[in-house]
């Protein structure tokens, strides 16, 4: 195992090391080597201001309506994958941009109804709920709202492995 382990006693914050751990040892050249991508992301937006906070009641027509959407467009995403064609970044961070900006109004109303999940659509609705997590947890703990989106982007996508497993497993 070639990662290296983070310890309290190292000298650096655990985003560089998680940075180390993400961007080198890479052969992929579209992906920075070393280069501080995630200092990056979060001084990225530090002038843009979140919107104005919305109470859990009018929030949550605009999360039900996303949420309605998201099923949809998830599938949509994981189903592309599953047959083989290219990943559209584009659809999943029009979605995430969609996600973010509820939980930026109001982080408790998306987050609360996509718990309610059913059988047929739960990996669909498990990744917008981890995608509204993410943007949630990010933002409390600072960051910017690009880096948020990043984050969210990371939970929506979480589970896209899942596409290449045969449907009656």
């Amino acid at each position: 195992d070639n990662i290296p382990k983070y310890s309290t006693e190292d000298k650096k914050p655990l985003k560089d090391h998680i940075n180390d751990i993400c961007f080198t040892n890479t052969t992929s050249s579209s992906i920075p080597s070393n280069d501080n991508s995630i200092n990056k992301l979060e001084k990225s937006s530090k002038t843009e201001k979140f919107p104005q906070k919305n109470s859990y009641k009018e929030e949550l027509k605009n999360a039900k309506d996303i949420l309605r959407n998201a099923d949809f467009k998830v599938q949509s995403i994981f189903q592309d994958i599953r047959m083989g064609k290219a990943f559209n970044d584009n659809d999943a961070i029009a979605l995430v941009d969609e996600i973010s900006e509820s939980v930026f109004r109001n982080s408790d109303a998306l987050i609360s109804i996509s718990r309610l999940k059913n059988k047929d659509n739960y990996t669909y609705l498990h990744s917008v709920a981890v995608c509204a997590l993410m943007v949630s947890l990010s933002k409390t703990l600072g960051y910017d709202k690009e880096f948020c989106k990043q984050a969210g982007k990371a939970g929506l996508l979480h589970d896209i492995g899942k596409t290449f497993i045969p449907l009656d497993i």
